[in-house]
């Protein structure tokens, strides 16, 4: 699964166990590490890559499209927080887990560009902007 990595930045500035998140240079040339690992693969059959942003916007159509991938049935309660999100960490009252226990939305798309100044999304731009525009993200 791939993200806009300047929305993955917005997400894991506030977590306590991305290291990374502390610095936008440091998360911007660890998200480049990331999406050149995958981009390094190739067309392989048997990845499927799989955009967060459309997972958000249609997820019955992308958990469709994942369990056809995998040879699996798809199930309409895969899609329910109550059956998906029964765990120790879904259940912690940590503000970094909070969204697990919700239904899949899109909510968190774009976030960057009202919690980033222009100077940090053109610095992550400038680090990784080509991995972005790769995959299909504008710069």
């Amino acid at each position: 699964m791939y993200r806009d990595g300047r929305d993955c930045y917005c997400s894991a500035r506030n977590h306590v166990n991305v290291v990374q998140g502390k610095s936008i240079e440091r998360y911007a040339k660890y998200w480049k590490k990331c999406v050149d690992a995958r981009l390094n693969q190739g067309n392989n059959p048997n990845i499927l890559d799989v955009k967060y942003e459309e997972l958000t916007l249609d997820p019955e159509t992308v958990i469709k499209q994942t369990m056809n991938f995998l040879e699996e049935d798809y199930h309409p309660s895969q899609l329910d927080p109550n059956q998906y999100s029964q765990n120790t960490i879904t259940n912690s009252k940590r503000p970094e887990f909070s969204q697990l226990s919700k239904p899949i939305n899109s909510s968190r798309i774009n976030r960057y560009k009202q919690e980033l100044t222009s100077e940090q999304i053109d610095k992550f731009n400038q680090i990784a902007g080509n991995q972005l525009k790769q995959i299909g993200y504008e710069v």
